[in-house]
This record gives structure tokens, sequence and C-alpha cells, in this order.
């Protein structure tokens, strides 16, 4: 396949065609600097490249002035070099005044949130942050990709609640069903995000061929080597592996932990690690509902 030197010479999307227009998605660079060993971003598009800022604005310009007001950014690494990238375009999108609303439903860089991002963030109108984090464990953190730790998630959300975000509506994404990844590191994660006042966003683990992690998890007998890739599916893996109902109880964690009321998500007052993981393994409770409602009188039944 022929491959663009020059990604701003790529033609819009067609968007025209449809009858109403009023979310349209985004790339403002191709490919990943990062190889994250869950991720087939580099088995996807070779190398990466981002598209020059005053390309991304106007293509923008033209999507709002067709009747869009909504703009999902769908890019691997939004926030890579941000002092050449990402701020100069939220910097044009200010000065030319766009109205829009802004989102990014894929996973953005903490590292990369400093005080001048966020304002900018802000006052460029972005509605939509999720912010990847993906485990609390640190070595397993360093192992998937080493960008990002603990501080830094810490760092960007109270950047961000500085300049004017409430921490309830950034999300956070966390990843569950790794090769190896305990259930007491799910739960863990889960509680370390919500003492952060962030939303969670739980992701199913999906082994995907070429990346690491599915070598990982064919080394470790978790996968046939010719393996169907139906199987390898987010929604039917947890099935293939026989814990689905464990990967059920996780998300209605993070559902019950998303409904507290702030002054109730400080690690002091959320139940212990070891509680939670052995109502997940072996459940006691009648229902997981009646264990989460002891477990947050205030919160929400998952």
């Amino acid at each position: 396949a022929t491959r663009y030197q020059d990604l701003d010479a790529l033609p819009y999307p067609a968007y025209d065609l449809y009858p109403c227009l009023e979310v349209v998605a985004i790339m403002a660079s191709r490919g990943c600097p990062y190889r994250c060993s869950f991720c087939a971003s580099n088995l996807l598009t070779r190398g990466f490249a981002q598209r020059a800022p005053e390309a991304v604005v106007a293509e923008i310009e033209h999507w709002v002035r067709q009747g869009a007001r909504h703009i999902a950014f769908y890019d691997d690494a939004l926030f890579f070099a941000p002092d050449q990238h990402i701020k100069p375009l939220l910097e044009l999108l200010l000065r030319r005044g766009v109205q829009a609303r802004f989102h990014t439903p894929n996973g953005v860089q903490p590292r990369a949130v400093d005080r001048e991002l966020a304002l900018l963030l802000r006052r460029a109108g972005f509605a939509t942050l999720r912010l990847s984090f993906e485990t609390v464990n640190p070595a397993r953190l360093r192992d998937m990709s080493a960008k990002v730790t603990k501080d830094d998630l810490a760092r960007a959300l109270e950047g961000l609640t500085q300049a004017g975000y409430r921490r309830h509506d950034i999300g956070v994404y966390l990843l569950m069903g790794l090769p190896g990844q305990e259930v007491s590191e799910v739960v863990e994660s889960i509680l370390f995000v919500a003492s952060l006042g962030a939303r969670v966003h739980l992701a199913c683990y999906s082994p995907i061929p070429g990346t690491r992690e599915y070598e990982r998890a064919v080394a470790e007998g978790l996968l046939a080597a010719d393996v169907d890739p139906l199987l390898c599916n987010e929604s039917v893996y947890p099935l293939s592996q026989g814990h689905y109902w464990r990967f059920v109880r996780l998300r209605n964690l993070a559902t019950a932990v998303n409904r507290l009321p702030a002054a109730e998500k400080s690690i002091s007052s959320l139940p212990r690690t070891e509680e939670i993981v052995e109502e997940i393994i072996e459940p006691r409770s009648k229902s997981m509902d009646a264990f989460l409602a002891r477990a947050f009188p205030a919160g929400a039944r998952a």
C-alpha cells in the first residue's frame, strides 16, 4: 500500500455524505512513538508522524462550518511532544475562535499534562478527557511502556483540577486480564484511581498477535500459539480463561466506586483490598450487589 509522506496531503474523510453531521473524528497524527506491550498500534502503522497544527485546525474549521459541534481526537499519542504540537494547536484554536466541544476517547498521556497544557485544554473547550494509566503496579508499568507513573497521574489530575475541571469528570483507563495479573492488582488500581477522585474506566485486555503480552500469554500457557483470533476478542477472552464472573464483579466494583461521593473515596475510608478480592474470587454474599451495598453504604448498586 502507498504510504503518504505528507499526512497533510491526505484528503478529508467523506463526512459530508452523512445527512446530519454533529460529531466528527479527527486524527492529528498517525502511529505511536510508544511500544506498549499490549497495543497493536505499531503493528498497524509503522513509525510515527504528526500533522502540522495549522492543517489540523483548518480541518476542524472545515467541519465546524459543515455543522459539526463535537470533535473527537482518536490519536494514539495526542500529547506527544506537547510544546511542539498540541500546545500550538490549542493556541491556534483559541486565536481562531473555533466554537466546538472536543473529546479524547483514546487515552492521553498524564506525564505531558502540566499547568499550561491543562489551562489550554480547558480554554479551548476540551470536555471529555481520558487519561491512560492501566495499572497501579509499578513493575508492570515499567515493563509495559514506562510512559506513566502514579505520581504522573496524581500531578496531571491536580493540574487539570486547578484549570477548572472536576475530577469526577476525568476518566482514567485501567486494564484487567493481563497475563500474570492478579485480581488484587486490579482492585488496588481501582481503589487508587478512586482515591484521587477520578472516574475509573475499566477495560478488558485483548491478546493481539504480534504484541509482547500475546507472546507472554502463549508462553504461560494461557493461549495456544495457533489460537483462533475470535477467541482473542475482549468479549470472548474472559470466557476462554474461565474468569468471566470475576471480570463482571470487577466491573461492578468500578461502577460502585464511581458512584461514591468524593468525601468517601480516600484510601482510609475504602474497604480493604483483601476483603474485596475475597468476595470477587469466592462470593459469600447473596449477590455482588449485596456486598457492594455493605462495602459502599453510600454507593449505588452495580
